[in-house]
């Protein structure tokens, strides 16, 4: 436990040696979460898409399909009853709580297992969507890092804010409705000084998802054939 300890301290003591202003730390850490929530919701699209193919469980019902998909399911609800129920739920109910009782606190530990139990969960063929977990994993992302960086807790709720929207924006290719969901759902007003994190980091997000799949939505449909 020494070791991430004294990296952690050596990190922020190097940037206090740079001298970088608040300010430009917050608009530098609120690319990061942008992009960095955006790869996180490809990750999410492809492990599910890579675990349905090869184990089958999003095509005709079969004995496999039947077999791996409650392999998943029972594994996701291992993980969270037993290893972390907080890690539990949909995820935006969550997020909120977290932005309004814990200050912005996602805890590294949960949204890391909410990541894993979200892809086995959807990747069992049961009819669930991704919008929640995404929120709740890149959500988690803008946290730790702001913690990370030693940010106050203003500066952390707003890179949650920052890492939801960033999430929403990647995986609809709706950088706008982003915004609006962000700002409706999670923030739960227009608050200006929030407003122009959340439009960066979609924006962000946004394009880094255009440079990987074009025009086309990561959360398409499913042609079930029976």
């Amino acid at each position: 436990m020494k070791a991430p300890y004294n990296w952690h301290i050596k990190l922020l003591r190097k940037i206090h040696r740079i001298n970088i202003d608040a300010d430009t730390l917050f608009f530098a850490l609120t690319l990061i979460v942008g992009v960095g929530s955006a790869l996180v919701a490809i990750f999410i699209f492809e492990a599910i898409e890579f675990l349905s193919t090869v184990f089958k469980t999003h095509e005709r019902p079969s004995w496999p399909s039947l077999i791996f998909g409650s392999l998943f399911i029972l594994g996701s609800g291992y993980l969270t009853t037993r290893v972390s129920p907080e890690s539990a739920g949909s995820g935006i109910p969550q997020t909120k709580i977290a932005l309004v009782a814990h200050h912005g606190t996602i805890r590294f530990r949960d949204w890391i297992l909410k990541l894993v139990a979200s892809i086995l969960s959807l990747s069992s063929g049961v009819t669930l969507g991704r919008e929640g977990p995404t929120v709740a994993v890149t959500s988690g992302l803008g946290s730790s890092i702001g913690r990370l960086f030693g940010l106050n807790k203003t500066s952390v709720k707003s890179l949650v804010s920052v890492g939801s929207a960033g999430g929403i924006a990647a995986a609809f290719n709706t950088p706008i409705a982003a915004v609006t969901f962000t700002l409706e759902e999670i923030v739960g007003n227009l608050n200006a000084k929030a407003l122009g994190p959340i439009v960066i980091s979609s924006v962000a997000a946004a394009v880094t998802a255009k440079v990987f799949y074009g025009g086309e939505t990561m959360f398409s449909g499913i042609e079930y054939i029976f």
